[in-house]
């Protein structure tokens, strides 16, 4: 067993990880809205008008549940290290680190197939330069579907079924493969209003390659995260009034 003290540890570092991370490094020149405000269905809904995303297409990711299933992989993953060693291998353990604080980025695209395995993500701090900022690094988007970069090969990535439980639709229904469209591809792509340039450039390049690849069939399932992001920030008093506002939507 490895003791709670040292989860504890981990935790902590995966979250000074997420917090300092190159995303959070470049506030000013992402866009980053650094006012904690909590959006409500509706809010959402014009938000992603804007970015001109279909209701069908648009979800919203759960406030705290994500968070926590990417932690208790984490948690899982130590444990399993600690299983046979006295001493944990410090490139499994840093590994380790490095999943969790990616799958924790505000903004990112992954590709699965039609049955839900993973075949490609990209997180927002692989992007560069920012100025302009293109999310085809090392050409990921000159094929499809796009390739994976070195950076990035050995990450650990998630079938699809592990983010579902996570996601809602815009009138508070849960989402299972079986409800979404048959398709030969799915794209899960989050994105919020907190890292306004990062989300606003990946989801008008991810149009554009669609357009590239007009006979890949491929439903996106756009993620706004913003209520998710915001929760890791907010203190006991704006916990309280999220709270109030989610007994609220949940009676509508």
């Amino acid at each position: 067993m490895v003791s709670s003290d040292f989860l504890k540890l981990g935790i902590l570092i995966i979250t000074l990880l997420v917090l300092n991370s190159c995303s959070v490094a470049y506030r000013t020149l992402l866009g980053v809205d650094s006012t904690l405000k909590w959006k409500s269905s509706e809010q959402v809904i014009k938000d992603s008008e804007k970015r001109k995303i279909s209701a069908t297409s648009c979800f919203i990711l759960d406030t705290a549940s994500y968070q926590e299933a990417v932690i208790t992989v984490f948690k899982n993953r130590v444990i399993d290290l600690k299983k046979d060693t006295l001493n944990i291998d410090s490139t499994a353990l840093h590994q380790a680190k490095s999943n969790a604080k990616n799958d924790l980025q505000p903004v990112q695209i992954r590709y699965f197939t039609k049955t839900g395995e993973p075949i490609f993500k990209m997180i927002n701090c692989y992007v560069e330069p920012l100025f302009p900022m293109n999310w085809n690094v090392d050409s990921c988007f000159d094929s499809f579907p796009p390739k994976t970069i070195e950076y990035l090969t050995t990450d650990t990535n998630e079938n699809l079924s592990f983010f579902l439980p996570h996601l809602k639709t815009l009138n508070n229904r849960k989402v299972q493969l079986s409800d979404l469209p048959e398709s030969d591809y799915y794209a899960l792509v989050f994105w919020n209003d907190y890292m306004i340039r990062p989300s606003k450039t990946l989801i008008k390049q991810l149009k554009e390659y669609q357009l590239n690849y007009p006979s890949q069939n491929t439903f996106f399932l756009y993620v706004n995260n913003h209520n998710a992001l915001i929760w890791g920030f907010a203190d006991s008093e704006l916990r309280a009034e999220i709270k109030q506002e989610l007994e609220k939507e949940a009676q509508h």
